[in-house]
């Protein structure tokens, strides 16, 4: 194990002093999750492992099925985007057997996975699909998908003049271990968009205030936009937003999660001391999100919501004890639904 350990150090060591002696931390996280030995390449055991997730329960595949139902959406294209082992897969279509799908999925581990259903499996960048514009009409998913993404840290400024990005979060070597840092920011269309949308005062923000944010998921809704030609996109995950009580942290950093031991720790220091064994996450800014769907199509109507309205998607001559038990299940505060219709 010790072995094992320090190749593993060893070999994110290389990585950064290939590009210096530092790199941004979404960089890091990239490598750490997606690399050739990362922790989605190679180790993550999604559901009975490292950590769980919704899709793993059929009642959540059944409650997607009939909201889209409810939308005349059912037995339609559906294309789900990191679709893990494939689970999700099997359970929606129990449901809705005539729906073409297709999961694409950025670890091919998973993508070999979901190959064994009998959607339309392939190896692709939810970013980059590959899909031609306009293909599908239906629905595109994603569970726990945004989250994953790599992030940089920002730190904030706040004065007279308004809110501005001056410095990021950076992991660093001496040639032995990591370490994370606060530099400066690197400037690029990214960290000027984001500075814009703070800028808006959508929700406040203070001096000194940390954010983790996702360059990729910008990317990402802009070619769910592209290859949806009808339909509906429907991102669900943890995060904040001001209208659904959901609260920002000041220092919104980036975290681990890890099992049996459940660890949701924002001690960076812990991902740090793991290179490539441990999920790292961050809370999604939705409010931003809302706002980039507005900025690429201004015509598409979006918004985010609790996840317990999929509740309501049920008939009114639902078994009412059943209807009760997913109402209770799904009362989670922080599991939020970004949903856009075109």
């Amino acid at each position: 194990m010790i072995g094992s350990q320090s190749k593993k150090l060893e070999s994110v060591i290389g990585f950064i002093l290939a590009k210096g002696d530092a790199v941004r931390f979404d960089q890091y996280m990239r490598e750490h999750l997606y690399g050739e030995e990362g922790y989605f390449s190679k180790r993550a055991e999604i559901g009975s492992g490292d950590f769980g997730t919704e899709s793993f329960r059929p009642a959540f595949a059944h409650l997607i099925f009939l909201n889209l139902q409810q939308q005349g959406l059912d037995g339609r294209d559906f294309l789900e985007l990191g679709g893990g082992p494939g689970v999700f897969i099997r359970n929606y279509l129990a449901h809705s057997p005539e729906t073409d799908y297709i999961s694409a999925d950025i670890s091919k581990k998973f993508a070999l996975m979901q190959a064994q259903t009998n959607g339309n499996a392939i190896a692709s960048d939810a970013a980059a699909l590959g899909l031609q514009s306009n293909s599908i009409e239906g629905c595109i998913f994603s569970n726990e998908l945004i989250d994953n993404l790599p992030c940089r840290v920002f730190r904030i400024t706040r004065n007279d003049d308004g809110v501005g990005i001056n410095e990021e979060g950076y992991v660093g070597t001496d040639g032995a271990g990591l370490y994370f840092k606060f530099g400066v920011a690197e400037r690029d269309e990214f960290l000027e968009t984001y500075g814009e949308f703070l800028n808006q005062g959508i929700y406040p923000v203070a001096d000194g205030d940390i954010i983790s944010i996702a360059p990729k998921a910008v990317d990402v809704i802009k070619e769910s936009l592209r290859v949806l030609k009808s339909g509906k996109i429907m991102f669900i995950d943890y995060g904040f937003g001001d209208a659904l009580y959901c609260g920002r942290r000041s220092e919104e950093l980036p975290y681990i999660v890890r099992r049996p031991n459940y660890d949701d720790s924002r001690d960076i220091a812990k991902i740090l001391a793991s290179p490539y064994d441990t999920d790292i996450t961050y809370s999604v800014d939705f409010e931003f999100l809302r706002w980039v769907v507005g900025q690429i199509d201004p015509d598409a109507k979006v918004n985010y919501q609790h996840q317990v309205s999929l509740v309501e998607a049920f008939p009114q001559d639902q078994d009412p004890k059943l209807e009760r038990k997913l109402h209770d299940h799904y009362d989670l505060t922080r599991f939020l639904v970004l949903s856009i219709d075109k």
